[in-house]
């Protein structure tokens, strides 16, 4: 594949002047740049999703002019792309989810029993063992996205676009995707990728090309770049001291959890969170740790009561938190940063002064009507703090980047006034520029007074922010680790000790068993 000076205008605003980029048969090519940049907007245009009359420029397809008018007329040339937004449809089953559009067929009736053993090819290449008729809406996040890319690769493309492929995902299962990834190069699939992850680029890709504010900047072998060139390019600046300095925490417990144990709400002899203990204390952050599935997200959504408690207490300064709904969680000085913005922590439509506001309506309002005055000085004031990039208050949130959109999410959270602030993946999607914005924003929290949970799939981030880690497998609490004390080796050890056993509420090994 072959594009030349693409050009993609919104509303009269440039997206993209005059990018070229080429791919190779059999190579995984990275296409890298700070959110805005233009690479997704790059990868739609390829890929038919903007149809071939709204852009200007050409590109081909084994020598051969592309003209797409719809994703496809590009899926019958051999391009498939994975969009970084999921598209599951939640009320499907997995099945239905990898064939739709495509099923099967034998005489004119559904070849059910040929989609079912396709679809468990597809499943073992992941590693996953969820059977093939289990609801997308039963899935997690990160199993949502493989699935997203299984039914791409059903598609048998030559072409294969990735937009973010891993940012759902643990660190081992980017290895499992990995790993499919250079079977499929070896087999001659040309690959682009889209991630903010800058150590998966060095694993991965054999090329790089960077764009920045919609123009190409270079491209370069991987091996010819390294990492700090890379990140010069993206960002058009030096960055330096990506984790901020970290001040001492008090002896003072914010948060105490005694035993909490949470029951899987899809399978009611299972629990996703069992009998976890852990304080943290004031001006502290405290890592997360664990693979797909070991109850991370679980853990921070029963503390703010948006997941049933079976059994456990949690006290706040050392007044009992019920942890009975996500209203008195608030009101009880806690706030979670969820880990899909999109889905659940914004409202895209509406501004950034309703979204900064909208969990803390009765300090902008009166007798039940909102003061706009009063909307707009709080919005503007955190606009500034948080320097949220934006042209204008009521600017539609969905218009902003993604580090800008997460910012705005952390903004509302901070307007309740929270003691502890629980975050889920807060820099998922994110590039590297925003990232540290991002990480010397919750260091500035810490450094205030306030308490972090930060739950993270990436174990660099964790260990080079936090004070201290948590480790979940399985719904247990296998390893707690000090600052000085972390390396990836230690976590991963712990992540994977109870692997592949199934913990009931009849079976669950104590940790003094298992060590």
């Amino acid at each position: 594949m072959s594009a030349t000076d693409i050009t993609k205008s919104f509303h009269g605003v440039h997206a993209l002047r005059g990018v070229s980029f080429d791919l190779c048969r059999g190579e995984v090519h990275a296409l890298c740049g700070e959110n805005g940049a233009g690479k997704s907007t790059l990868m739609k245009v390829l890929s038919g999703y903007h149809t071939r009359d709204s852009f200007g420029g050409a590109f081909q397809i084994k020598g051969h002019e592309a003209s797409f008018y719809n994703t496809k007329e590009s899926q019958r040339s051999g391009v498939a792309i994975v969009y970084q937004e999921l598209s599951s449809a939640t009320n499907l089953s997995i099945i239905e989810n990898l064939f739709l559009g495509s099923e099967e067929s034998n005489l004119g009736f559904l070849d059910q029993s040929k989609m079912l053993a396709e679809a468990k090819q597809l499943l073992d290449l992941f590693n996953m063992t969820v059977s093939p008729l289990t609801s997308v809406g039963e899935l997690g996040v990160g199993e949502c996205q493989l699935i997203e890319i299984a039914k791409a690769l059903r598609l048998r493309p030559e072409i294969l676009i990735l937009d973010e492929p891993t940012s759902a995902l643990s660190d081992q299962e980017a290895k499992i995707l990995f790993q499919v990834l250079r079977k499929l190069k070896a087999e001659g699939l040309g690959i682009v990728i889209i991630t903010h992850r800058l150590n998966e680029i060095y694993q991965i890709s054999d090329r790089i090309t960077v764009l920045r504010d919609g123009e190409s900047v270079g491209t370069w072998k991987t091996q010819e770049l390294p990492e700090d060139q890379l990140i010069a390019a993206m960002v058009g600046r030096e960055i330096k001291d990506t984790y901020p300095a970290l001040t001492t925490p008090t002896e003072d417990v914010t948060l105490e959890v005694k035993n909490i144990k949470v029951l899987d709400p899809n399978n009611s002899s299972r629990y996703v969170v069992d009998d976890v203990s852990f304080s943290l204390r004031r001006g502290e952050i405290l890592g997360v740790a664990g693979l797909m599935g070991a109850g991370r997200t679980e853990l921070l959504l029963s503390l703010f009561g948006a997941l049933s408690v079976e059994q456990g207490d949690a006290y706040i300064n050392g007044h009992r938190h019920y942890m009975k709904s996500p209203e008195q969680s608030i009101k009880n000085g806690m706030a979670l940063v969820t880990e899909d913005r999109k889905r659940y922590g914004l409202l895209l439509e509406s501004d950034v002064a309703m979204n900064v506001t909208l969990s803390s309506l009765q300090k902008t309002s009166f007798l039940g009507w909102l003061k706009n005055q009063v909307e707009a000085e709080v919005a503007s004031q955190f606009v500034d703090k948080l320097k949220i990039k934006t042209s204008s208050i009521k600017n539609a949130v969905q218009n902003l980047s993604g580090g800008n959109q997460q910012k705005v999410v952390i903004a509302r959270c901070l307007q309740t006034q929270p003691k502890v602030l629980l975050m889920d993946e807060p820099t998922r999607g994110i590039d590297v520029g925003a990232r540290q914005e991002l990480y010397k924003v919750i260091s500035d929290l810490a450094a205030s007074g306030m308490s972090v949970l930060v739950a993270s799939s990436e174990l660099s981030e964790l260990i080079g922010l936090c004070h201290r880690v948590l480790v979940l497998c399985e719904g247990r609490l296998t390893g707690e680790y000090q600052r000085q004390d972390i390396s990836e080796e230690k976590v991963m050890s712990a992540a994977t000790r109870f692997k592949k056993r199934n913990l009931t509420k009849t079976q669950t090994p104590s940790l003094e068993a298992a060590t």
